[in-house]
């Protein structure tokens, strides 16, 4: 944690990166942490703080580990979802209240679990559906799960009731990124539910989609109005200063970078209007973003091959992102991508992720001399994908 315009000096104990690697190898079963062991120590006026929670110890997990499958009955109603994650919540903080940790230790434990609950709240139809996945072992998100009862509003309150779901201090515990997906949500009207006029989540609910707009210098001189008129003003300061940064930035690299201009067609013949300019070569498509790992390791693995052994006039390289992928991002990462970029916005992105049936990102459609094209997910398989290519140049 900083202060506003703090900086801040970090020193971290690479024993930690050891210790969880061997954990993932299973070369080692541990069950106690070194001691003492700490993470990570900074300085700062959250010095304390942070190394505090940076402390490895071995007190219970308080979480409510909500994306194993196993935390909800996907046959529970709606009544009985809710009830159930009231009762996880109150077993967890009463735990939480009994153990033997500091106060502070208590109090960051206690919100990191308030915000588990909010989040299991929010995403209640998500979890009771990823449990019949994960129970019939059923994966393919093209079959569609049917007869689980919506969560509903009157149920869904009960969180509300049971600590302040607009506490500012939820900013802050290790699953802040949870909650406040969850305040943003638009499955419940929070504010609503919870008779709130004013704060927080309704200030994170205003500005949910900024951040991204800012990145992609897309905000407004509404927006700006409409930030301008809440209450809070560090709102307009904040994302003032975040859009001139991307903007600065921006002007930086845009020179550098070649963006090609998306067909103007309607959506259904965009993907030929893509192709048909290379009639007679193999096309490879890569379905890409720049904040995907994956994706990045496999553009990485696959420029060295561009100029060795796939190199050829008759192979082109087609990469489709869309408007997730920060403008400034973007933009830095294009010129070391040999190839045509495309950069979709959602309509069309969606579109052709429905139409190729994608299940997530990176994931390739192949498109032969005679213009055939087909997804193939199999080229996650990097040496399959090179031998495919090689074979399809020779036809």
């Amino acid at each position: 944690w900083l202060a506003p315009g703090e900086t801040t000096e970090l020193y971290v104990d690479m024993r930690a990166l050891g210790y969880y690697l061997s954990l993932r190898r299973e070369e080692k079963k541990k069950t106690t942490y070194p001691a003492p062991f700490q993470r990570l120590y900074s300085s700062g006026t959250y010095a304390n703080l942070n190394n505090i929670d940076n402390q490895l110890d071995n007190s219970p997990y308080y979480g409510m580990d909500l994306f194993t499958g196993e935390f909800a009955d996907y046959r529970m109603t709606s009544a009985e979802y809710a009830a159930h994650v009231v009762d996880t919540y109150k077993t967890l903080e009463d735990s939480i209240a009994r153990s033997n940790l500091s106060p502070l230790k208590k109090e960051m434990k206690l919100l990191a679990l308030r915000q588990d609950a909010l989040s299991a709240m929010a995403q209640g139809n998500y979890l009771r559906e990823h449990n019949y996945r994960y129970t019939n072992r059923q994966w393919d998100y093209n079959f569609k799960v049917e007869g689980i009862e919506p969560l509903k509003p009157e149920d869904a309150k009960a969180i509300c009731q049971l600590f302040d779901i607009n506490d500012p201090k939820l900013l802050m515990g290790e699953n802040v990124l949870d909650y406040v997906s969850a305040a943003c949500s638009s499955s419940f009207d929070w504010p609503q539910l919870a008779g709130i006029q004013k704060g927080l989540v309704k200030d994170l609910r205003q500005i949910a989609g900024y951040p991204a707009k800012a990145e992609n210098v897309a905000l407004t001189d509404a927006d700006f109005a409409q930030m301008k008129a809440m209450d809070n003003p560090f709102y307009l300061e904040a994302f003032t200063l975040m859009q001139k940064k991307a903007k600065d930035e921006l002007a930086a690299v845009e020179a550098k970078s070649k963006v090609e201009t998306t067909p103007d067609v309607p959506k259904e013949r965009l993907f030929d209007a893509l192709i048909a300019p290379h009639k007679g070569k193999v096309v490879l498509v890569d379905f890409w973003n720049t904040w995907c790992g994956p994706c990045r390791a496999a553009i990485q693995a696959n420029e060295p091959l561009k100029s060795s052994s796939l190199k050829s006039d008759d192979l082109v390289w087609i990469y489709i992102a869309n408007e997730t992928s920060p403008i400034v991002k973007y933009k830095t990462m294009i010129p070391d991508i040999q190839g045509l970029h495309y950069r979709l916005n959602q309509e069309q992105w969606d579109y052709l992720c429905d139409k190729f049936k994608i299940d997530g990102i990176p994931s390739y459609v192949l498109v032969d001399k005679s213009g055939t094209y087909k997804l193939r997910n199999d080229f996650r398989n990097h040496k399959l994908m090179e031998e495919t290519l090689k074979e399809e140049l020779k036809k």
